[in-house]
C-alpha cells in the first residue's frame, strides 16, 4: 500500500513538472501561467461545459436534420396522395409529429386549402388563423395564407372580417392588387358602389399593375360604376 503510494506521488509529480514545461514551452507571460495554475480545477471545469455544450448542439443539429427530412417525405407523400382523405390523414399525421418544421406548416396550410376545396370556409378560417397567428409576418409564406383567409371569410359572407383581411393583405407590398380587387368585390357587392369605385381605381393606379384581361375589366368595371 505505501509503495503505491509513493508511485502515486511520483506519478503526480511528473504530470505537475510535464504541464509547467507545456505552459513554459507555450511562452506565456507570466502572469498568465500563474492565473492558469491557481485556477486550474475552474478552468477544467470550464472546458468541460464547453464540450458538453458543443456536443449538445451537434446533437441538436443532427437531430433537427433528420426531422426535416423526415417531415419534408411525409410531406412529399401526402401531397401526392389523390384520395383526400388519405391527403388528410397523412397531413394531420404530420403536423402532429412535425408542425414546427417548415413541412409542418405548410401541411397546415394545405389543410385549411383542402376544407375550403371541400366549401367548408369556417373551418379553412380557422386553420388559417391559426397558422398566422403563429407565423412572422416576413415569412414568405404569409401572404398567401392571409389571401386565403380573406377569401374564406368573404365566402362566409363575413363581411368585416373579409374586408380587414383584405386590408392586412393590401398592405403587404406586392399584394396590393388583390387586396384592392378584394376590397372593391365586396363594397360592391354589399351596395357601396362609392367604395368599391375607390379601391377599383387605387388598382389601376398601382405601378405593379400590368395591361392585360384583369386590368381591362377593372377598367370597364371603373367606366360602369362612374355612371
Amino acid at each position: 500500500m505505501a509503495e503505491q503510494d509513493v508511485f502515486n506521488k511520483k506519478h503526480a509529480d511528473v504530470v505537475a513538472k510535464d504541464q509547467k514545461a507545456i505552459l513554459e514551452e507555450l511562452s506565456l507571460p507570466p502572469a498568465v501561467i500563474e492565473f492558469i495554475r491557481k485556477n486550474e480545477k475552474n478552468l477544467k471545469l470550464g472546458i468541460i461545459i464547453f464540450l458538453v455544450v458543443v456536443v449538445a448542439v451537434e446533437g441538436y443539429k443532427k437531430y433537427t436534420s433528420v426531422q426535416t427530412e423526415k417531415s419534408s417525405t411525409l410531406l412529399y407523400t401526402a401531397l401526392q396522395t389523390a384520395d383526400d382523405t388519405q391527403k388528410v390523414n397523412l397531413l394531420k399525421k404530420l403536423t402532429d409529429k412535425y408542425g414546427r418544421t417548415g413541412s409542418g406548416i405548410w401541411a397546415n396550410i394545405e389543410l385549411g386549402h383542402l376544407a375550403f376545396k371541400n366549401g367548408d370556409f369556417a373551418k379553412a378560417a380557422g386553420i388559417f388563423e391559426a397558422i398566422l397567428g403563429k407565423m412572422p409576418a416576413d415569412n414568405t409564406a404569409y401572404p398567401l395564407v392571409q389571401y386565403s383567409l380573406a377569401q374564406a371569410y368573404e365566402n362566409l359572407d363575413n363581411v368585416e372580417k373579409a374586408k380587414g383581411a383584405f386590408l392586412k393583405l393590401a398592405q403587404i407590398p406586392g399584394f396590393a392588387g388583390k387586396g384592392d380587387l378584394g376590397l372593391a368585390r365586396i363594397y360592391e357587392k354589399h351596395g357601396d358602389p362609392e367604395q368599391a369605385l375607390t379601391y377599383y381605381k387605387e388598382y389601376a393606379e398601382l405601378p405593379e399593375t400590368q395591361p392585360g384581361p384583369t386590368k381591362d375589366w377593372v377598367l370597364a368595371k371603373i367606366d360602369q360604376l362612374k355612371k
